[in-house]
């Protein structure tokens, strides 16, 4: 659930309000409400192929990893590398609650994987790469980078 502070305007009463991304200006009887988006998420080239999961969220760290995904998957480039270690040292919470947020990834990430090619790479903390056609919370419990490369389909009309 998003909470919008909002307040009651008369009709004779001028109205502004912004705050980073969001800005609502108040022209007439309307409110006209816009909102900045990342440029990266906007080129998305599959933005009406995402599951329907993508849609809604169940608490603010889902909400967190579908943002981070969506971020990644943005990147133009071919090969999409998700730093693992760095998103998830952005949240001050417990081992406990980050082991709920990595179930979450490998299951989003395990939901869409016909977008990518079927073998991710994962650099360990400790420096190794393991290559997995795969990902399981064990495989990424101590991983630090996870890449993939998004598959190319060719249409023939």
């Amino acid at each position: 659930m998003i909470r919008i502070k909002y307040k009651i305007i008369k009709k004779s009463e001028k109205f502004s309000y912004s705050s980073g991304p969001l800005k609502v200006l108040k022209e007439g009887r309307f409110l006209i409400v816009r909102m900045s988006i990342l440029k990266q998420i906007y080129d998305y080239q599959y933005p009406f192929l995402l599951p329907r999961s993508f849609l809604c969220y169940k608490n603010r760290y889902d909400l967190y990893i579908k943002i981070e995904i969506l971020r990644v998957l943005a990147v133009k480039d071919r090969k999409k590398i998700l730093h693992l270690d760095n998103f998830l040292n952005k949240f001050s919470v417990s081992n406990r609650k980050k082991k709920e947020m990595k179930i979450l990834l490998v299951t989003y990430l395990n939901e869409l994987k016909e977008f990518f090619e079927p073998t991710f790479s994962i650099l360990n903390k400790n420096g190794n790469i393991l290559e997995t056609k795969k990902l399981t919370l064990t495989l990424i419990q101590k991983a630090k980078i996870i890449s993939f490369n998004e598959a190319i389909k060719i249409r023939l009309f």
